[in-house]
C-alpha cells in the first residue's frame, strides 16, 4: 500500500493551486480599481454637492446679475450678506475663480472676515468650470457646469446644475434679512 504522493501529483496539484491563487489575485486587482473608482466618484460628487449649495446660497443674496468672464474662469456675484451684530445687510462681492484644480471662493473684503470666508471647492482634480446664461423661459437663470477627472481610468466625470435668479429689483415681497 503506497502513502504520500507521487512527485507527478504534486506537481499537479502545485500547479492548480498556483492558477487559482492567479485567478484569485486578479479577482482582487480589478475588485481594488473598481473600488478606487467608485470612491473617487464619490469625492467628486460631494464637492460638486457643496460647491453647488455655496453657489445657490449666493444666487439667493443677488442684487445685481452675476458677471462671468471665461477667460479668466471667475464668477463674480454682488450679494447682500447679513451681519448679525448690528443685524443689518451688507453689500458685499463675492467671487468664485478656477485656480489650477480647485475653485476658490473668496469675498472681496479685508481683514480677518475676508480670510474666514474663503472657501476652495475640487479637490485640485477639477478639469473645468463653466457658467452659461440659462435657457429656460421661464425665468432668468444660469446653468454651471464642473468636470472632474478620475486618475483610475481617465473618465470625465461631469456635474451640472442650473440656478434661477431671482429680479430682486422689482420683487416687492424680497427680503433680504431673514427673522431673528
Amino acid at each position: 500500500m503506497r502513502r504520500g504522493f507521487s512527485l507527478v501529483e504534486a506537481l499537479l496539484a502545485f500547479g492548480v493551486a498556483v492558477m487559482l491563487m492567479a485567478v484569485l489575485y486578479t479577482l482582487l486587482v480589478s475588485s481594488r480599481r473598481g473600488m478606487v473608482r467608485g470612491e473617487g466618484k464619490l469625492e467628486y460628487i460631494g464637492e460638486a454637492n457643496l460647491l453647488f449649495q455655496s453657489l445657490k446660497l449666493d444666487v439667493q443674496a443677488l442684487r445685481k446679475s452675476p458677471v462671468w468672464n471665461a477667460a479668466a474662469g471667475e464668477l463674480k456675484l454682488d450679494i447682500l450678506k447679513v451681519e448679525r451684530n448690528p443685524y443689518r445687510s451688507v453689500p458685499v462681492r463675492v467671487t468664485y475663480k478656477r485656480e489650477g484644480g480647485t475653485i476658490h471662493r473668496r469675498l472681496e473684503t479685508s481683514g480677518p472676515a475676508a480670510d474666514k470666508e474663503h472657501r476652495k471647492f475640487g479637490l485640485d482634480k477639477l478639469k473645468a468650470f463653466d457658467v452659461k446664461p440659462g435657457t429656460l423661459r421661464s425665468a432668468s437663470n444660469i446653468h454651471v457646469s464642473v468636470r472632474f477627472e478620475i486618475e483610475a481610468d481617465n473618465a470625465p466625470t461631469d456635474f451640472a446644475k442650473v440656478l434661477f435668479l431671482k429680479n430682486l429689483r422689482t420683487d416687492k415681497t424680497w427680503n433680504p434679512l431673514p427673522e431673528p
